[in-house]
């Protein structure tokens, strides 16, 4: 049993209650898998004061933090406490102070948020071994109507979300801490949502609930406790006064999965109404104007990049024909003549084949004739013309002396 002592029931409201789950049916109107109603209110006073409400089951959670020294096996983790309130008023038959009810709720809430590293605990150091701050959620439970656990863990949750712990100032191994009226205070590091669903299950596991009411609980033979959050990351599970098969297991978190998404629309839903509406409308109309700047920009942009490359392409084509214009002053072309008919070209007869190799002739003179015509040059001087013509003669012939002559026929 979830409470202290147990709460008296008559077996004709016990007949009752089991007959409605057999036949799918709930005292409330409900059906197996459907939660009830969640409404959150964050304080607008004070930061990490939430109220949480699901169907009639009320918890209020409160969140303090002061500075104090680290743990020696972790000095540079905060510390981060979880205390469970039960308020006699809450149903008559609690207990005050500690009972298995609180302990079994606080176990689960350690769990949650430290072992699944939900909030970043090295976040709160504020200097290694000597300072770091200490995280305490007091949870106040004003009335339960039933599912109180999942009422704790959520309220857990948005209180954790809506702390603010002051701003500090590190300057070597001293540290200052200013008011809220200096600096603005800093908000917690939580990385995911833990979310809990509790599962009722009676009849040795052949009937199931979800979110099972005050008068379903006493009838209740067992529960299964799924801790997920949004990313189907599954934080913790406990199992409670029964045993189930693989399937039925595997089938419970399916249906968590689905519950965790609605529940996780539900706590943004209030906490960004009540905490943040002015916020996100200013940093909505923001985004827009830097969306509507950022695309005006590119369209100009583009047009530049057009009228770029259009200059660069009229450019081209201006230096192509400036470098012609320049091309024909260097070097004008000469203009042929026309040819009329009466002048035209001398045809010219088409070449034999070996038109084009050279002829060589070869004049050789033999020694004695070199010797005759040398005498007949020195020894005759009497007859004057003789001599002339012997000399030409001797010319012609000693030109011939040359070798080989070469010519070219056309």
């Amino acid at each position: 049993m979830n409470r202290s002592r147990a709460s008296a029931i008559s077996n004709c409201e016990k007949e009752f209650t089991l007959e409605a789950i057999q036949e799918r049916k709930r005292l409330d109107g409900r059906s197996v898998y459907d939660y009830r109603q969640v409404f959150i209110k964050p304080s607008p006073v004070t930061h990490g004061n939430v109220l949480v409400t699901i169907g009639e089951t009320r918890v209020q959670a409160c969140v303090g933090c002061e500075v104090v020294v680290p743990r020696p096996q972790r000095p540079t983790d905060g510390l981060l406490y979880f205390n469970v309130l039960p308020s006699p008023m809450a149903a008559p038959n609690y207990d005050i102070g500690k009972s298995s009810l609180t302990m079994r709720v606080e176990r689960l809430l350690d769990r949650c948020f430290k072992e699944s590293r939900s909030l970043d605990t090295e976040s709160l150091c504020i200097i290694a071994g000597q300072k770091v701050w200490s995280i305490r959620v007091d949870i106040h439970i004003l009335n339960d109507s039933g599912n109180i656990t999942d009422c704790c863990v959520m309220a857990s949750f948005c209180a954790l979300k809506h702390c603010r712990r002051p701003y500090v100032t590190v300057s070597g191994e001293h540290a200052t801490i200013h008011p809220v009226s200096e600096r603005e205070p800093v908000p917690l590091n939580i990385h995911h949502t833990p979310i809990c669903i509790t599962f009722g299950f009676l009849s040795e596991g052949n009937y199931l609930l979800v979110d099972p009411s005050i008068e379903e609980e006493k009838v209740l033979t067992g529960h299964l406790y799924i801790v997920m959050n949004i990313h189907r990351e599954i934080c913790t599970m406990q199992l409670e006064g029964v045993a189930l098969q693989h399937e039925e297991v595997v089938k419970c978190t399916k249906i968590a999965m689905t519950k965790v998404n609605e529940l996780n629309k539900s706590i943004n839903k209030y906490m960004g109404i009540r905490t943040n509406a002015k916020n996100m409308d200013e940093d909505g109309q923001s985004i827009l104007t830097n969306v509507l700047k950022e695309t005006t920009l590119q369209i100009d942009n583009i047009q530049t990049a057009a009228n770029v490359q259009e200059d660069r392409k009229n450019g081209k084509d201006i230096i192509q024909e400036v470098q012609e214009d320049v091309y024909e002053i260097m070097y004008p072309m000469e203009e042929e003549p026309p040819v009329t008919e009466e002048e035209e070209p001398p045809k010219t007869k088409p070449r034999d084949k070996d038109t084009d190799e050279e002829e060589e002739v070869t004049v050789t003179l033999t020694k004695d004739d070199i010797t005759g015509l040398t005498s007949i040059e020195t020894g005759l001087t009497s007859n004057t013309g003789e001599q002339t013509s012997v000399n030409r003669n001797s010319n012609k012939e000693t030109s011939g002396t040359r070798g080989r002559k070469r010519r070219k026929r056309k």
